[in-house]
């Protein structure tokens, strides 16, 4: 009983935690899924078809509730979920249910798990897709699916599947983490042509684009990701290396963390956040020491405190979003393209993304406006005074910069990530790079044809 008022206590308190931060900030990618609801369950005028849809779809299905209502909803949600996944982790890895959610609930997760939105969610479906392979489960498949439909990138773990028991199980296993893609499949069939094409457009815009970027990996993230931990994951992986037996689920654990690290590798981005996926592996060897070590009251007090402290200390250096833009004098019925886009659109007034350099001219005679705040940092030409000294100037102080002239109509703003690219490469260099998914993804194997191709009724 009083280990499950304790768990409780945890549960509560981390919730409140959540539902305070995104009241006193709100994320760029979490304001984009809630849009994304918003084109679908509402009369939303933005769209990214980059994104993952899960959390957008659940968000959407909260909508009844009210918009607003419907993020702190979804918010309790995912610290349910995660709570849930927690204490079934602790469970198939025979460590103290409490502790282990403790360690889950560090300041690195406090403060950004639920930020952007995805992250916290993504992270408790990889745990219970972990629970149920552990198990022999054939729903390790389904919460893999899940997953990977919150974060596209999570398909890496695939051949962890390969770690069940039993045929039977990995073949049903392997047919609920396909299933659970195809109603995403059938949409993307019927609005785009291809049921690759959200999976192909963010591959293109966050790794085939942007291969001026190495892959690589900052190591600092892990001071982030296991901060105060840090003792105790060296710990536990020196008592778990040298104590257990190599079986399954030891081969399960280091599989995990190796296919994580060419996953971070791999992005063309050293996000602190998307080390998260190593809070798992970092709070199972920190609780598989903690149970090899005297004074364990004094570390978990130590811990809850620095934790506490170190995460109030966040919350009051953190700003609050400004999302007044009355005084910038932008005409309501004027398209606009800005560095704040989203936070535009969050807020109910429609906004494209910032053109690049070569175009800002022929947009303006289009008779965009146009609007760019210096601390966003891009786009660099934003500070060349020379060069926006060259269109008509509507607004500007240290903040901002508002520039154009005429008034060219307001449309939806949905165009593909693809799509946009070439619009803009024709205009500015004409020419287009491909945009068949298949070519993107895959290089053209016929393989990805046959698959979309049973899809054909759909489209």
């Amino acid at each position: 009983m009083r280990s499950s008022y304790k768990l409780l206590s945890l549960y509560i308190v981390s919730t409140i935690i959540f539902l305070i931060w995104h009241f006193k900030y709100m994320g760029w990618d979490f304001s984009v899924y809630v849009l994304n609801a918003q084109y679908w369950f509402g009369n939303g005028m933005y769209f990214e078809i980059e994104r993952a849809p899960l959390m957008s779809l659940i968000i959407g299905l909260f909508s009844m509730f009210s918009w607003k209502v419907a993020e702190y909803l979804y918010i309790i949600l995912v610290s349910s979920l995660f709570f849930f996944s927690s204490v079934k982790l602790a469970e198939v890895f025979r460590v103290d249910k409490f502790v282990f959610y403790l360690f889950s609930l560090n300041s690195f997760v406090l403060v950004y798990g639920l930020i952007e939105g995805s992250d916290l969610l993504a992270l408790s479906l990889l745990g219970l897709f972990l629970v149920y392979l552990l198990k022999n489960d054939w729903k390790a498949g389904l919460f893999l699916g899940l997953a990977c439909l919150t974060r596209y990138t999570f398909v890496i773990f695939i051949p962890l599947l390969l770690f069940h028991k039993k045929i039977r199980s990995f073949i049903l296993s392997c047919l609920s983490y396909c299933l659970v893609f195809v109603p995403w499949f059938i949409y993307n069939k019927m609005a785009y042509g291809n049921i690759f094409y959200s999976i192909a457009s963010s591959v293109a815009l966050n790794v085939v684009y942007r291969d001026y970027i190495k892959s690589s990996i900052d190591y600092m993230n892990f001071a982030y990701a296991w901060n105060f931990l840090i003792p105790l994951v060296v710990i536990g992986l020196i008592y778990f290396v040298w104590k257990e037996r190599i079986d399954r689920k030891y081969l399960l654990i280091f599989g995990f963390v190796a296919l994580s690290f060419y996953s971070v590798y791999n992005l063309k981005s050293n996000i602190v956040r998307y080390f998260m996926i190593f809070t798992i592996p970092g709070a199972i060897f920190a609780s598989y020491a903690l149970k090899k070590i005297k004074w364990k009251k004094f570390i978990l007090l130590a811990f809850i405190i620095l934790t506490l402290v170190s995460t109030a200390f966040v919350f009051s250096s953190g700003k609050f979003v400004n999302t007044d833009y009355d005084d910038l004098s932008i005409d309501e019925n004027c398209a606009l393209k800005t560095n704040l886009w989203v936070s535009f659109n969050y807020n109910e007034r429609a906004a494209e993304v910032f053109p690049r350099k070569e175009l800002v001219s022929y947009y303006i005679d289009e008779g965009y406006y146009m609007l760019f705040k210096y601390d966003a940092r891009e786009p660099e030409y934003m500070f060349n005074e020379s060069f926006m000294s060259e269109f008509p100037v509507v607004y500007q102080d240290e903040d901002y910069i508002l520039i154009g002239e005429g008034c060219v109509e307001i449309s939806s703003v949905d165009e593909s990530y693809i799509d946009r690219l070439n619009n803009d490469l024709l205009l500015a260099y004409n020419y287009t790079e491909t945009n068949d998914p298949c070519v993107l993804l895959m290089d053209g194997n016929q393989v990805c044809y046959f698959v979309d191709s049973l899809f054909e009724k759909f489209k």
